[in-house]
């Protein structure tokens, strides 16, 4: 019993490796290495048969009297822990086969995948390709395309010089055709003499009547040395009556009755020879310019009074014509004093006032 107190079943139990034979230690070793692998079934075995050995080896080692007993309970401890190790195996193989399961279709799912992924790489390099060669053609053409473009353009600016060129010519040829417009204008308005101040004595309305009137009082104003030579012109000559009727002007202490006459000359010596025997009788006709002129006249007017030595210097203005070329020729003379002395020529320009810009040097004198 003495035994039984110093080296009880639990000291034994937990006795050390000096009480197990080497094969014993072989096989716990043995089982510690299977522990760490995946085959439970195949270590709770091996675990069980240590167990039994060991059990025998304890059994044997305990006193004689309580060896049945310690080996009955013993036993059903070593079923009950084979039952347990029986259910963890089975299950641990259940989940094992599950396990492989969940694999195998894993496997399953993943070969099919990579078969999709090969036929989409497969279907994806034919796209590429045939992306590739599109392109290719698209960027042929493209070039084509621009090659043709740059031809298109090397021809336009060839066209838009012959444009450039036709259209400068062209506006050049407009513009000479309204200047031989406004020169035709202006021609057939220095064979006209327009008289403003004449006093015809009466009121009225009558056109017949204002002629008869005008054509008499310029008889009886010019100079007798004058008479015949305006005599022969004034037979020649059409009267035009500018405005409706004669109006009433106040000039000094008395009313006068005038209205814009037109003396229209058969040519130019008519109108030279009307206009000198005018003057000497003291009637000063002028110029009855073309309207689309008169913008044109005020400028030059304004450029020569201003440049003008003094503020009462008497401006004329007449066209003139020399070369083939109608002109208009500015004179001046101070304060009525002495002749008038050219001060300018300049051309006419365009008879379309929206030409006029186009021409260098419009209001500039070509003589002066």
């Amino acid at each position: 019993m003495s035994y039984h107190r110093g080296r009880g079943i639990g000291e034994k139990g937990r006795g050390t490796n000096r009480d197990r034979s080497p094969e014993q230690l072989r096989e716990i070793r043995g089982v510690r290495r299977r522990l760490a692998g995946d085959d439970l079934g195949s270590i709770f075995g091996s675990l069980s048969e240590v167990m039994k050995r060991e059990m025998e080896t304890v059994v044997g080692n305990a006193p004689r009297d309580i060896q049945a007993t310690m080996k009955a309970g013993m036993n059903i401890m070593v079923k009950a822990v084979e039952e347990a190790m029986g259910k963890i195996t089975e299950r641990n193989w259940r989940e094992g086969e599950q396990m492989k399961e969940r694999e195998r279709r894993l496997q399953e799912q993943m070969g099919k995948l990579e078969e999709k992924v090969l036929v989409l790489e497969k279907e994806a390099e034919v796209c590429s390709t045939q992306l590739e060669e599109k392109v290719k053609r698209v960027e042929e053409k493209l070039i084509e395309g621009m090659e043709k473009v740059r031809g298109i353009e090397e021809k336009m600016e060839e066209v838009e010089g012959h444009v450039e060129l036709v259209s400068d010519v062209t506006l050049g040829l407009k513009v000479a055709e309204s200047v031989k417009q406004m020169e035709e204008k202006v021609r057939e308005a220095s064979l006209a003499l327009k008289v403003v101040n004449m006093d015809l004595g009466l009121e009225t309305e009558n056109k017949a009547m204002i002629v008869r009137k005008v054509l008499g009082e310029v008889r009886r104003k010019v100079r007798q040395e004058d008479a015949g030579q305006v005599d022969r012109v004034l037979r020649r000559t059409r009267v035009v009556v500018l405005g409706k009727r004669t109006e009433g002007r106040k000039v000094g202490e008395r009313t006068i009755w005038t209205v814009p006459i037109l003396f229209e000359c058969l040519d130019k010596k008519d109108a030279e020879d009307l206009e000198w025997g005018l003057r000497g009788g003291g009637v000063f006709p002028t110029v009855h310019w073309p309207d689309e002129i008169m913008d044109f006249i005020t400028s030059i007017k304004r450029e020569v009074r201003e440049g003008s030595s003094g503020q009462g210097s008497w401006i004329k203005v007449r066209p003139v014509e020399g070369v083939g070329q109608v002109r208009i020729r500015v004179e001046t003379k101070f304060n009525g004093v002495g002749r008038f002395r050219v001060r300018g020529e300049w051309a006419c320009p365009p008879l379309k006032k929206e030409l006029w810009t186009e021409v260098k040097g419009l209001f500039d004198p070509i003589r002066g």
